[in-house]
């Protein structure tokens, strides 16, 4: 993969926000249960589960965007960010290991191969 861009959301806070704190956020896992569960195409149910996004690899080059807009209005929110931070952390092997013990025999994870495309990767768990 040449390059590849990530928009990422700016959290709702009055303290400093930097690029760690909006890369957390992107990969930390959305928990599917109530009127939100998720269908089981296995055993064709409504199922508790988790939604979580990450990198699938690193690019050489990545072009990160912020959404600074939310119904008209602009989140002028700055963001701190160093001229160089490890990606590692962020990237899909990573994530799977660190969230394995959460990941229950319904779960489902949900892999962006590549974040332009509105295209996902489901890995079932079963």
């Amino acid at each position: 993969m040449q390059n590849c861009s990530l928009t990422l959301q700016i959290p709702k806070t009055r303290d400093q926000v930097n690029l760690k704190h909006c890369l957390d956020r992107y990969v930390q896992p959305d928990r599917l249960y109530g009127d939100n569960k998720y269908e089981c195409s296995s055993c064709n149910r409504k199922v508790n589960a988790l939604k979580s996004s990450s990198i699938e690899t690193a690019p050489r080059i990545l072009i990160i965007d912020f959404v600074r807009y939310n119904l008209g209005r602009k989140n002028g929110q700055i963001i701190d960010y160093p001229k160089s931070f490890r990606l590692d952390q962020y990237l899909s092997a990573q994530i799977d290991s660190s969230n394995a013990e959460k990941f229950k025999k319904h779960s489902n994870k949900f892999r962006l191969k590549n974040p332009d495309s509105a295209q996902a990767e489901e890995a079932s768990s079963h």
